[in-house]
């Protein structure tokens, strides 16, 4: 944070005021973060929810998902029909049970005394089940619906 506001006050015309007023702003965040060490075991929770709560509010209208594969498929010169709209809707859905699912996890074992397990799981596993879903989805998708 320190950075981005050290790049901000080169970048950005300020005045000599508002450039202390940013870099003091900094030092505290920083000392004040670097103190707090129990915040660290939050930052896997703040992302599965930030990412969830995107993907639940794309399904008001057009899922995310949908809007990348239409992206993908123009690029190819194609169009999406409804079977694959339905398709990348629904899969927007089971990405969102996933992200809860993994931030529960992640708040679960924070409250074990051993970190390990929060560790083990928020540095390794949860990447792992990513990379399952995902290869999962392809498979499915390329083999089962032969879409793509």
């Amino acid at each position: 944070m320190a950075l981005v506001c050290l790049l901000r006050m080169l970048s950005v015309q300020e005045s000599y005021q508002q450039a202390i007023w940013a870099v003091l702003s900094a030092i505290f965040l920083i000392y004040f973060f670097a103190n707090i060490q129990e915040l660290a075991y939050l930052y896997p929770i703040f992302i599965n929810a930030l990412l969830g709560t995107i993907f639940a509010i794309s399904l008001k209208d057009e899922a995310l998902i949908t809007k990348i594969a239409k992206k993908q498929a123009s690029l190819k010169g194609k169009i999406l029909d409804q079977k694959a709209i339905n398709y990348t809707r629904n899969l927007t859905k089971i990405w969102i049970i996933f992200f809860i699912l993994n931030a529960l996890i992640s708040f679960i074992l924070i409250f074990l005394d051993d970190k390990i397990y929060w560790t083990l799981y928020c540095g390794v596993v949860s990447y792992i089940l990513i990379g399952i879903l995902f290869g999962a989805e392809i498979l499915y998708r390329n083999f089962i619906l032969q879409v793509g």
